[in-house]
């Protein structure tokens, strides 16, 4: 438990729900580049092996399930990737709004991609739909749509904030993960995604 007698490097930012030391907060820092690597290097592995297998047997891997777990790797690719990139950039810049967006964006479709895989199973073997080869396009359609418009409301309230706080000394990891989600532009975001 931190007070207000702690001292507080330029990197960290003291608000009621989140209160770190400046050795927890390089901690979670640590902790979040190690995940991130973890996760490229499996979502790597899962698109090294689709695309192994789609090459060498196509027909068996000719599946919507296997290809939007596919399309879920490069999405939490692209997820990890940034969240390694941003973890040092400083400043409240475009590039670090943007990267927040496309890191709420990747999270979201991944979400929204692994339950399309449980929807299709439900759809093919439970409910025995013929027409396989046009629930794809449904699919992804839905899926793009369902992302976009949980977008658009976070957005929409960050950009009528109209009393933003100067946080130029700050890095874009911890204006992305911690400092928007205390001022609730993406809380509501947060319970349909599979990690933080």
């Amino acid at each position: 438990m931190t007070n207000s007698t702690d001292a507080w490097d330029e990197y960290t930012y003291q608000t009621p729900v989140f209160r770190f030391a400046y050795h927890q907060f390089l901690s979670l820092k640590k902790v979040n580049i190690a995940l991130s690597i973890l996760s490229v290097v499996g979502s790597a592995l899962i698109i090294v092996a689709f695309l192994y297998l789609f090459f060498r047997e196509r027909k068996r891997t000719n599946r919507i399930s296997l290809r939007c777990v596919f399309f879920c790797a490069i999405a939490d690719t692209l997820n990890a990737m940034l969240d390694i990139v941003i973890i040092n950039y400083r400043g409240n810049t475009e590039i670090c709004r943007t990267s927040g967006v496309i890191i709420i964006f990747t999270k979201i479709i991944s979400a929204a991609l692994l339950a399309i895989v449980g929807i299709n199973f439900v759809l093919i073997f439970v409910l025995n739909i013929k027409q396989r080869d046009r629930l794809e396009y449904y699919y992804y359609a839905g899926t793009l749509v369902y992302s976009t418009v949980t977008l658009i409301f976070p957005i929409i309230a960050a950009v009528r904030n109209d009393n933003p706080t100067q946080l130029d000394n700050f890095t874009c990891w911890y204006l992305v993960y911690i400092n928007d989600r205390t001022h609730n532009y993406w809380s509501w975001v947060k319970l349909m995604t599979s990690r933080s």
